[in-house]
Formats: C-alpha cells, sequence, structure tokens
C-alpha cells in the first residue's frame, strides 16, 4: 500500500470521526491531550486508521459494563520512534489471557474470532513499527503502537 508521512494526529482524528457516534451511544468519554501531537510516520493512512479503529473498538467493548468509561489516546516521540497508545479503564487483560493476545483466534470475547489484534500487529509490523500491551494503572489496558518517525 501507497505510504505517505503523517501526523499521527490526522489519523487520530479521523478514526475518532468514524467512531464518535458509537462513543457517545455508549457514554465513553474520549480523552486527548491538550498539548500539539506533531509526531509524523511514514505510513498508509487507511491501514494505520484500521489500527486505530479497531484499539478503540477493543476499548470500547471492555468498558460496557463501566461506570464512568473512558478511553485515552496519546501520542510521544523522540526524534526515532513515535507512539500511540490507547489506554482505557475497564476491567483490565486477565493474567492467563495475555500471552494469547497476539495469537489468531484468541479473543476474550464471546463472539470474537480472535483476528483483530493479530491484523494490527502485522499492519504495524509491515509500517516497521511493533504493537504492544501492557496493563494500565489501575486497572484497564493500554496497547501502543511505536513506529519510525519521519522528519517534519
Amino acid at each position: 500500500a501507497h505510504k505517505e508521512p503523517l501526523q499521527l494526529s490526522q489519523v487520530i482524528d479521523g478514526s475518532r470521526l468514524l467512531l464518535e457516534p458509537q462513543l457517545r451511544l455508549k457514554g465513553i468519554t474520549l480523552l486527548r491531550p491538550s498539548a500539539p501531537e506533531t509526531q509524523r510516520v511514514l505510513a498508509n493512512r487507511t491501514r494505520l486508521e484500521q489500527v486505530v479503529v479497531n484499539l478503540i473498538q477493543n476499548a470500547m467493548d471492555a468498558l460496557a459494563d463501566c461506570e464512568a468509561p473512558q478511553i485515552r489516546v496519546e501520542t510521544g516521540g523522540n526524534g526515532r520512534e513515535a507512539w500511540l497508545s490507547i489506554a482505557d479503564n475497564g476491567p483490565g487483560v486477565p493474567p492467563d489471557r495475555r500471552n494469547d493476545l497476539f495469537a489468531p483466534f484468541s479473543s476474550t470475547k464471546p463472539l470474537g474470532l480472535g483476528l483483530g489484534l493479530v491484523i494490527c500487529r502485522d499492519i504495524v509490523a509491515d509500517l516497521g513499527g511493533s504493537l504492544e500491551f501492557a496493563p494500565a494503572p489501575g486497572g484497564g489496558a493500554v496497547f501502543t503502537a511505536r513506529l519510525p518517525e519521519c522528519a517534519p
């Protein structure tokens, strides 16, 4: 797929536009930092938005029974690597399921196919990066995509 320099903030905004009606319907607050987000990566916009949409939808599913559900989307970079993280304040991933998160056909959802995170990881890897999981402090999950940063 065609790659071009993209600001991560534009990818997040495009994904948010697609998901805003669902977020509003479910009463989920999407938090973004107020500081300017200027990180740029060389990527295919559609494919990277697919990753962000999938990760936010997973977070939305995890928040189904939570009080005051929130998803925090943040970006950062150091000149060599840019990162984008999506964190929720849900119940988190049970420790016995963490090793299988990126395995095909392994899902914590009753009707899940277990392919979403596999596809996301493969897309990010095709872009020269990695996708990681970590438990969120205080509960919930954090997924972080790390990609090579390109110059402004």
